[in-house]
């Protein structure tokens, strides 16, 4: 599996926000539309597109309070990604994903 580069999270999310397709993104940066997708998903950039079509003010990125990892956010009461969102978590455990 290939680690995906600042520049490619950076074009996926242009591409996203512009409404383009998994199929034009993943031939565009030389990955599989499943990839693609998956990436999209994982990482809640599906929010862009939504808020586009909708005209809602456009999701940006911040970085989780849970784990730190950046992701896109909804809005400003989205402060978790969805990894850390569907955990139930007490301030003292350790998210699983970050013990690996």
């Amino acid at each position: 599996m290939r680690v995906w580069s600042s520049a490619e999270r950076e074009l996926v999310i242009r591409m996203i926000a512009d409404g383009t397709g998994y199929r034009q993104i993943a031939s565009r940066i030389g990955r599989t539309e499943e990839a693609v997708r998956t990436y999209v998903k994982k990482h809640g950039l599906s929010a862009l597109a939504l808020a586009k079509a909708s005209g809602l003010k456009r999701p940006s990125m911040r970085q989780c309070l849970c784990c730190g990892r950046p992701f896109m956010s909804e809005g400003a009461h989205n402060r978790l990604c969805s990894q850390c969102r569907g955990q139930s978590l007490t301030p003292f455990d350790v998210p699983a994903h970050l013990l690996m």
